[in-house]
């Protein structure tokens, strides 16, 4: 039964909610996603890889450290909001309208904030497709994309300073689900850089 103690509490955390947001709580869907880029020393993260998936490898890294002596040489967490274009495309998947899913992440040196109107990467260094090297899972409720980026992927002449990334349903232009913007990663010769993006679904409160 719904009782005097439940109704309370509803009305504090729609209070809190209020108080805290802005706004009334409300049932909704939420999409956050968190991204991680780091840059590492080559030999070292394939020889602590070894046959490991790399989305699972990256999430043992961060839950060991900072007791492991195997650290990146630099890296970054940054939370983000999806694109408009990413996000239709992405609710087009889930009622059929569309079948091309997402199949690719690319790393470039654009400095411009993101913005939810992004459909492109400011400047687009490099494109890799998941299938080949990377991988794209969901686990529970996050989408989880992760992919590495070689020295030798690089376009431009090393050291080249990677600053955004985004995840595409091609391996050329296409639609941009996400686009992030972080702090310079330096790479140079004997590093790697990997791009790990978790995007998670959660319940809003009902009202």
């Amino acid at each position: 039964m719904y009782n005097f103690l439940e109704r309370l509490e509803d009305k504090f955390w729609l209070w809190y909610f209020k108080k805290h947001v802005g706004v009334g709580a409300q049932h909704v869907i939420l999409h956050w996603q968190e991204w991680e880029i780091g840059v590492w020393n080559k030999a070292e993260f394939l020889a602590q890889r070894g046959s490991m998936e790399l989305s699972d490898f990256l999430d043992k890294i961060r839950e060991e450290n900072p007791k492991t002596t195997f650290k990146p040489k630099d890296i970054q967490r940054v939370l983000n909001i999806l694109t408009n274009t990413g996000m239709t495309h992405a609710g087009k998947l889930n009622t059929g309208e569309l079948t091309t899913f997402w199949t690719n992440v690319a790393i470039g040196k654009g400095s411009a904030a993101e913005d939810v109107n992004n459909t492109t990467l400011q400047t687009e260094e490099k494109r890799k497709a998941f299938a080949v090297g990377g991988n794209a899972k969901v686990v529970n409720q996050t989408e989880k994309y992760s992919h590495i980026f070689y020295d030798t992927d690089m376009v431009s002449a090393l050291p080249v300073t990677i600053t955004e990334a985004g995840i595409f349903h091609q391996a050329a232009g296409g639609d941009m689900y996400a686009r992030v913007v972080a702090a310079g990663k330096v790479v140079n010769t004997g590093d790697l850089i990997t791009v790990q993006i978790n995007v998670t679904h959660i319940n809003g409160t009902q009202v």
